[in-house]
């Protein structure tokens, strides 16, 4: 039992779970790898642009602050 993997039917039934797995996992997919990678720059233009924005108000407010201490 423990050389089982040495037997042909052995590769031949690890053929089959992988093209199981393969059929598994293409159930999967709801886009194709274009649309992933578009949404993927989508995704990053956004942040970018949030980190933009959150360093612009946290140098808004730096000055803001610098301002009020200098009084």
């Amino acid at each position: 039992m423990s050389e089982y993997h040495l037997h042909a039917d052995a590769h031949g039934s690890q053929k089959n779970v992988s093209e199981a797995m393969k059929l598994a996992l293409q159930m999967f997919i709801v886009c194709s790898l274009r649309e992933l990678n578009k949404y993927r720059q989508y995704l990053t233009s956004l942040k970018l642009d949030f980190e933009r924005n959150y360093l612009r108000e946290q140098v808004s407010y730096a000055f803001k602050i610098s301002g009020l201490n200098r009084r």
